[in-house]
């Protein structure tokens, strides 16, 4: 496995850079000439992609109290100064909400937490992207396993009882 397509090193890549899906190519592939090393990798990598995405919430969680901080106080000091921002004589819940959302403040926070909601939903995406990957993994053992023991069957009829039962009648066949 080269570096520049080993998971470690894109996983550590987007935890710094942000989760971004064009970084996805080598996440969701499996090599099946390494079997044994992607099967070993792969709850590391998992778990690494559920801490991503915990991290992801957590910063989403901060950034939305955030945005309702700062809306909360422009709103007061557009009912403390009015004439400041602009508003006129007779200020209504409407003009203030409205003015509210005008604010730079209040536009750069927003957008911070925009950002925030899109980096859940790559990191959810993610996760989806290891989900799959550990369904092909063990789709591809099974596979690897009925070839091994010369059995024929199709991945949908195999389960790892179903597995591990034949094996164990294969050897019992070979010790006699």
């Amino acid at each position: 496995m080269s570096s520049d397509t080993d998971p470690r090193l894109v996983l550590s890549q987007l935890v710094g850079k942000g989760i971004q899906p064009q970084n996805w190519n080598s996440l969701g592939s499996v090599n099946v000439n390494r079997m044994v090393e992607e099967c070993a990798m792969q709850p590391h990598l998992y778990a690494c992609v559920c801490k991503i995405l915990g991290e992801s919430k957590n910063d989403l969680r901060k950034k939305r109290a955030e945005y309702e901080l700062t809306k909360s106080e422009v709103e007061a000091q557009m009912r403390k100064n009015p004439e400041i921002f602009g508003l006129p004589g007779k200020i209504t819940e409407t003009a203030i909400a409205s003015a509210v959302l005008r604010e730079d403040i209040v536009i750069s926070v927003r957008m911070e937490l925009i950002c925030a909601e899109s980096r859940v939903d790559a990191a959810n995406a993610l996760v989806g992207v290891f989900d799959q990957k550990r369904s092909m993994l063990d789709n591809e053992v099974k596979m690897l396993v009925s070839q091994h023991y010369h059995e024929e069957a199709t991945v949908g009829q195999m389960s790892s009882e179903l597995v591990e039962d034949k094996i164990t009648r294969k050897r019992s066949e070979q010790k006699r």
